[in-house]
């Protein structure tokens, strides 16, 4: 049976529809995306899809925005996981230390808490320097690095 090779052309790559923002905040999801909400004028909603596989499962929340005049609904996503269970590992000082597992959905970028995906044709100019203004928001930026918004990761259908 023949393989079948798929090459990404530069075509391809230049395809690509939508804007990515990345937000560091140590807000939790559904404050942020409600602060959001508020100052940008959307309706975000959470449609996180929960895992019930394993004994602990792995999930990334998830806010969508059906913004009609624009052909690619807003996602904001959450970057970081953290599980529930912590365990105590000794160590040899007197008591033990406590350590929770953290996985990125983007591991190229480890230190983003959250990730703003919305339509190349966004209507708004000053989105990141209102994003800047929210008190619950470190820092905002925008990710033009084409091989991060490749990744298979960020295609929710």
């Amino acid at each position: 049976m023949p393989h079948k090779k798929i090459v990404r052309t530069a075509l391809f790559e230049n395809e690509i529809d939508f804007r990515l923002i990345a937000i560091h905040s140590v807000a939790e999801d559904y404050f942020l995306a409600y602060k959001i909400n508020q100052q940008l004028n959307t309706l975000l909603y959470n449609v996180t899809e929960y895992a019930t596989s394993s004994t602990n499962p792995i999930f990334f929340s998830r806010f969508i925005w059906d913004n009609e005049s624009e052909d690619c609904p807003w996602e904001l996503i959450s970057n970081q996981w953290s599980t529930n269970d912590s365990k105590t590992v000794s160590s040899p000082t007197l008591f033990g230390v406590e350590t929770k597992q953290r996985k990125q959905l983007i591991d190229e970028l480890p230190q983003v808490d959250y990730l703003l995906k919305l339509s190349l044709y966004a209507e708004d100019q000053s989105l990141l320097s209102k994003l800047n203004k929210m008190n619950e928001v470190q820092f905002v930026y925008e990710i033009t690095d084409n091989k991060i918004k490749l990744n298979p990761n960020l295609i929710f259908e």
